[in-house]
């Protein structure tokens, strides 16, 4: 859901019509959208579907002007195939690997700020959130302690136990 809501208002504003396929996995916050999306946009130029495995696949084998995933290269494999076959061009946001780099002379308040910011938000899951931490070896104890400290200010001694933890759906 966090990254739908921005691509569908980046179309909007680009004065595009689109179609969404919400994600199935959170069945009550993709009703919400849906009905969002329903209530308050012209249904001639927008559209949320709500569906599993056979709506996503009737939808991307649709002549569109282009394709925007986001998710995992194994469905974007799928999504690219069946673009393919329309000459559909597609965009396909796939995650990786975001490396963050602690030189010598970073604020480590700031930078454990920022890391656990970034690594934390929707649980991680997110394109841009920081797989690996290259700390330059004067700062590594110092980091440690310092990036303990702010989870710890974040979510407390025991993250499952605070509001503010995001859980994963699967």
């Amino acid at each position: 859901m966090l990254e739908t809501i921005p691509y569908m208002a980046s179309a909007i504003a680009a004065g595009n019509a689109c179609i969404v396929k919400i994600p199935e996995f959170s069945a009550h916050s993709s009703k919400v959208l849906a009905d969002l999306i329903t209530n308050y946009l012209d249904q001639d130029c927008y559209a949320g579907v709500e569906g599993q495995t056979e709506v996503a696949k009737k939808i991307t084998s649709l002549p569109f002007d282009k394709i925007i995933f986001t998710g995992s290269p194994e469905k974007g494999k799928l999504v690219a195939m069946a673009a393919a076959k329309n000459l559909v061009p597609c965009c396909l946001e796939l995650g990786g690997k975001s490396p963050t780099v602690v030189g010598p002379e970073a604020s480590l308040d700031n930078a454990c700020l920022r890391i656990a910011q970034g690594k934390f938000v929707n649980s991680g899951q997110t394109c841009i959130a920081n797989d690996y931490i290259f700390v330059h070896e004067s700062l590594k104890d110092k980091f440690i302690e310092k990036f303990k400290a702010t989870v710890e200010k974040f979510y407390g001694q025991d993250a499952f136990k605070c509001a503010d933890y995001s859980r994963m759906i699967n």
